[in-house]
This record gives structure tokens, C-alpha cells and sequence, in this order.
């Protein structure tokens, strides 16, 4: 629980800066672009892969603060895409091939980007203006995006009972 928990206040540290707009400090937020990398890494990969997609990930991330005047407000973004890229790179790496994380089949069913939302939303707890930032999109296109799905996966389910 204390795990969870720790997740939370992490995500929440981000959230709240990006609200700020202030200029993020990198070495105050390590614990929390941390915790988030691993969520989004634990929800696409299998367990074996998460550690190491999460290492490259914040370093990727850490470097780009460094090359750059990062304002907060970017940083959901900035750590979702980076993420998103290593993710990837892991999953087209030939030794991965076959151990991705076999979604569900009525999951199959949605398009990536409402994966993505569900997955941001449900398993990692974003809010939903969280989301819009870290997919580049406006906080109503997800939450249309996030009712599509979620009705498609009504009717899935609805179909197949």
C-alpha cells in the first residue's frame, strides 16, 4: 500500500508543478518522474524489461532538462514521449520480440491512443488534464476519447456474455 501511495504523491508532485509553470529543479523532481516512468513502463512491458526501460528512460529525460530551459508545465509531456520512445525501442528490440505484454482481447479492440488513455487514466491515475498534456492533446478530445473506449469495451463485453 505504502508503494501506491508513494506513486500517487509522486504523480501529484508532477501535476502540481506543471500547474505552477514554474522552472523545475531536476534534482527535486527525481523521485517523482521516477515513479512515473516505472508505472508507464509496468503497464506496456513485460517485468523482466521495466527496470531497465526505466533507467533510460530518466536518463534520456535528465539530459534533455539539461540541454534545455524546461519550463514544468512541458515535463508530463516531456516524460510520456521519452517514455513512449524507450518503450518502443524496447519492443522492437529482436530479444524482446514475443514477451510483450499480451493485452486482453477485448482491449484489442480499442485504437492505441484510447490504450494509451485508459492505461494513463485507470492504471496510473492521471487526471485527465494530465493526460491532455502528456498525449499533446485538449482535456476534451480525452475525455471523448476516454468515453469511445469505454463504450466499445461495453459493448465487447456486453456481446460476449
Amino acid at each position: 500500500m505504502q508503494g501506491t501511495h508513494d506513486r500517487n504523491r509522486h504523480r501529484d508532485i508532477l501535476a502540481r508543478s506543471a500547474d505552477s509553470g514554474i522552472d523545475m529543479q531536476a534534482e527535486d523532481h527525481f523521485d517523482a518522474v521516477r515513479s512515473v516512468v516505472t508505472m508507464l513502463c509496468s503497464v506496456s512491458l513485460s517485468a523482466e524489461y521495466v527496470a531497465e526501460a526505466a533507467n533510460r528512460s530518466c536518463c534520456e529525460i535528465f539530459d534533455s532538462l539539461g540541454l534545455r530551459s524546461a519550463r514544468v508545465g512541458s515535463i508530463l509531456q516531456l516524460v510520456y514521449q521519452t517514455t513512449a520512445r524507450t518503450i518502443d525501442q524496447v519492443e522492437g528490440h529482436a530479444a524482446y520480440v514475443g514477451r510483450s505484454l499480451a493485452f486482453p482481447d477485448r482491449l484489442n479492440a480499442l485504437t492505441v491512443r484510447q490504450r494509451q488513455i485508459l492505461a494513463l487514466r485507470a492504471i496510473c491515475g492521471f487526471g485527465v488534464g494530465d493526460v491532455a498534456i502528456a498525449l499533446s492533446g485538449s482535456v476534451e478530445g480525452i475525455r471523448l476519447e476516454q468515453h469511445r473506449a469505454l463504450s466499445r469495451l461495453r459493448v465487447e463485453v456486453l456481446s460476449s456474455a
